[in-house]
């Protein structure tokens, strides 16, 4: 997303724009992410993940990274090696059972 701006701009823009439909993206996102939710699924079963709503896990993981390269893109954040490291440590870390490592 950070060497290509301009499609992260569109997606940005398409999800505030008044064509964007949550049910529809919503039945999309089932039939897309199915790997994903069965991930997080099993990690929650497993103890790995928190037990917490898959949508607010898909949040504190995944949903970040967009937020995180729009605030690199404004010059907010610099996403240098370390940083990014650090963001996906505290990602990590937001949505692990503390016994999970």
């Amino acid at each position: 997303m950070i060497h290509n701006p301009d499609h992260f701009s569109s997606k940005i823009q398409y999800e505030h724009s008044p064509f964007f439909d949550p049910l529809q993206q919503q039945q999309r996102m089932q039939q897309l992410f199915c790997p994903v939710l069965s991930m997080f699924k099993q990690g929650i079963d497993s103890g790995v993940f928190k037990p917490l709503p898959i949508p607010l896990l898909m949040t504190l993981s995944l949903d970040l990274l967009p937020l995180l390269v729009q605030k690199h893109q404004r010059g907010y954040i610099n996403l240098d090696p370390v940083t990014s490291e650090a963001a996906i440590k505290a990602s990590w870390d937001a949505i692990k059972q503390s016994t999970a490592e």
